[in-house]
This record gives structure tokens, C-alpha cells and sequence, in this order.
């Protein structure tokens, strides 16, 4: 097999390993293909959740910025009128 043809099967195993689909045609035959594998798998869902992670931190942000405010900020604002109306 030439290294362009072993290159597009390990491509074509890691994107369906990686989609969770594995068809089970191609597998890995010895402990360098096993380990080679392994790695990539593991760095997929890392990846998976680094991303993950921020694209929820951004709908949270979102999120916040249209709440209700919570009684402590409403009371906190009013205590700060009341202390420039009055002038500290």
C-alpha cells in the first residue's frame, strides 16, 4: 500500500471513529495503529468539549444580559439613589 492510500484510510477512520459511527471496516491491526488511535480519539473529545464548553459560556452570557435583575441588584440601586439624594 502507498503512504497516499495508507494516509486516506487512517483519514477516512478517524472521521468515523470520531463521529461515533464506526462502521468496523477499518481497525487497527498493531499497537502503533492502536495507540496512534487512541491519541486521536481522545484529543476529538477534548476538542469537543473545549468547544462546547465556550459555546455555552456564551449563551449564558447572552442569557444574562436579558434576565430580570435579582431583588439584591434592585435594592442595591435604590441604596445608591438614596445616598445621592442625600448627598452620602
Amino acid at each position: 500500500m502507498t503512504p497516499y492510500q495508507c494516509a486516506i484510510k487512517v483519514t477516512y477512520f478517524i472521521i468515523t471513529s470520531l463521529a461515533t459511527v464506526g462502521f468496523g471496516d477499518l481497525h487497527p491491526r498493531n499497537d502503533f495503529e492502536r495507540i496512534m488511535v487512541a491519541i486521536t480519539l481522545l484529543s476529538g473529545v477534548a476538542l469537543f468539549s473545549f468547544i462546547m464548553g465556550n459555546f455555552i459560556a456564551i449563551l449564558n452570557s447572552s442569557k444574562s444580559i436579558y434576565d430580570e435583575p435579582e431583588e439584591s441588584e434592585e435594592l442595591s440601586k435604590f441604596l445608591q439613589v438614596l445616598k445621592r439624594f442625600n448627598k452620602n
